[in-house]
């Protein structure tokens, strides 16, 4: 069975190598760049990738188009913030010699503000990322997923996402974010008013801190779910905003 990689990327100079290195088993590597200025590139091409490059409207739109590039039977799908290991390698390349099976989740361990979160919505984080090429589409144009409801099995090994090193990534990915969320909304003819900026990201900070324990994690616990109340607010803000000027 042959096993193509899939990365898309954006100025991810400082991930990329390490990323690729952990692709290296498969078959081939497919990177779709939508307009790097940096060297990520030319470093995805030093280490054999096939690299293409197209306009980025959304991530799920991004990454579909990364998979039709490919010629695998399989892909595995990885952002270029994560890690695959050498356990998690070994184990995909049995995976993907099961008939039975034609899709499987990723655990996937992350990364934030230097410390591996445990909780506060972090410890249940699957991700389907390996699966036949025919199966693989991704749906949402942020927070993007693949949907598929016939057999999945979940892989024991985790996929290391390093995905936050400081609040400064952290507010960098939320502008590009909410703003794609916040067209959403709109779209959708979602309402955004006072009480919805009030109490919603209220009502996420207390969830992921207090109901799914994110004070367990320290103070980057709090830090992680304070800032995810306030990215509701922000969406919800910047929502409110497309439909005043409407």
């Amino acid at each position: 069975m042959k096993l193509s990689a899939v990365v898309i990327t954006q100025n991810e100079e400082k991930n990329i190598r390490e990323c690729l290195e952990g692709l290296l088993f498969c078959d081939e590597i497919i990177v779709t760049d939508s307009g790097s200025s940096d060297r990520t590139v030319e470093i995805a091409r030093s280490m054999g990738a096939k690299v293409f490059h197209h306009v980025f409207s959304n991530f799920a739109a991004q990454k579909n188009f990364a998979i039709e590039q490919s010629s695998g039977d399989w892909v595995i799908l990885v952002d270029a913030d994560e890690r695959i290991d050498q356990r998690l390698r070994e184990e995909i390349i049995e995976a993907v010699q099961d008939a039975e099976i034609p899709a499987f989740y990723l655990r996937r361990k992350n990364l934030i503000f230097g410390r591996w979160m445990h909780f506060g919505g972090n410890q249940n984080d699957l991700q389907l990322r390996l699966a036949r090429k025919g199966l693989a589409r991704f749906k949402g144009a942020v927070h993007e997923r693949v949907r598929w409801d016939g057999p999945v099995r979940v892989l024991k090994n985790q996929l290391l996402h390093c995905s936050t090193a400081s609040v400064s990534d952290y507010f960098r990915k939320l502008i590009q974010y909410t703003g794609i969320e916040a067209g959403i909304l709109r779209s959708h003819q979602a309402a955004s008013d006072g009480s919805g900026m009030r109490l919603r990201p209220l009502a996420v900070f207390f969830d992921r801190f207090f109901l799914k324990g994110g004070f367990l994690d320290g103070w980057e616990g709090f830090l992680f779910c304070f800032l995810s109340g306030y990215y509701e607010f922000v969406k919800r803000a910047r929502c409110w905003e497309l439909q005043e000027k409407r």
